[in-house]
C-alpha cells in the first residue's frame, strides 16, 4: 500500500517510519504531509513534503491509500487521524518484523 507520512521531522517519528517501512518491505511511502511553513515544498529523507495535513488531497493525487501519523502528541494524532479517516484514507498498522 502506498502511504503517506504525516510529520516529517528528519530527526522524529518520521525517520523511525521509514526504517520501519523499508525493513518490512509491506509498504512505501510517496511522501510526507507536514504543517511546518519552513518543510513545505522541501524534501525530507528522500521524500517531498507537499504541504500541511489538510491538504491530504495532493497524497492522494500520488496514489496514497494510507497514511502513518509521526507525531508524538496524543490530541494532534486524534485530530490528524480524523482528517485522515475523512478524507477515506487507511491507518493501517504497522509492527516490525523482529517484533
Amino acid at each position: 500500500m502506498k502511504l503517506v507520512i504525516v510529520g516529517a521531522r528528519a530527526d522524529g517519528l518520521a525517520h523511525g517510519v521509514l526504517d520501519l517501512l523499508a525493513v518490512s518491505g509491506e509498504h512505501e511511502a510517496v511522501a510526507f504531509l507536514d504543517d511546518t511553513p519552513a518543510l513545505q515544498g522541501t524534501e525530507v529523507l528522500g521524500l517531498p513534503v507537499l504541504g500541511p495535513a489538510a491538504e491530504i488531497g495532493r497524497a492522494q493525487a500520488l496514489g496514497a491509500e494510507g497514511a502513518v501519523i509521526a507525531i508524538g502528541a496524543p490530541r494532534a494524532r486524534e485530530r490528524l487521524g480524523a482528517l485522515i479517516r475523512d478524507a477515506g484514507l487507511g491507518l493501517p498498522p504497522l509492527v516490525h518484523p523482529s517484533a
